[in-house]
């Protein structure tokens, strides 16, 4: 019985993980709208300048519609 209590116990921990409970897609436009405040657009600009352009696409890929 205390081995039942035990990994009841693990999968609620696991269940309130981040990993589980925030969607990646906020949470990636969050940070990147984070930065774009702090740097102000030209400077947020040149910085996503410095980005590889396939790993832009990807980000406004997977954040189409966001």
């Amino acid at each position: 019985m205390e081995e039942i209590t035990k990994n009841f116990s693990k999968l609620q921990l696991a269940l309130k993980d981040p990993v589980h409970t925030v969607s990646l897609q906020q949470f990636i436009y969050e940070k990147l709208k984070a930065q774009q405040e702090i740097l102000g657009e030209q400077g947020f600009q040149s910085l996503m300048e410095t980005v590889d352009t396939e790993i832009v696409t990807q980000l406004q890929e997977f954040l189409q519609g966001f």
